[in-house]
């Protein structure tokens, strides 16, 4: 196993990091896809926010995710 020291990211400034406009394109990205893939890590719990984007979107959903059974049978094709 290897392992990063914090030391390597001293100089990492995350003050300049805008998200300006980062919803609104994240937004028109699922709107223009026909479909979403949405593969999870092995330990995840309940549904992703991809899940939701995806929904929001009326993208089709492709994923591994045993959680989204929880929406419905009208949501899963």
């Amino acid at each position: 196993m290897s392992y990063v020291k914090v030391s390597s990211y001293a100089k990492v400034s995350f003050n300049k990091v805008s998200y300006s406009g980062y919803k609104k394109k994240i937004a028109d990205l699922f709107k223009s896809s026909k479909v979403v893939l949405d593969i999870t890590h092995p330990n995840q719990k309940g549904l992703t926010s991809r899940t939701f984007e995806a929904l929001r979107s009326g993208s089709k959903l492709i994923t591994n995710n045993e959680n989204c059974e929880m929406l419905g049978r009208e949501y899963i094709s």
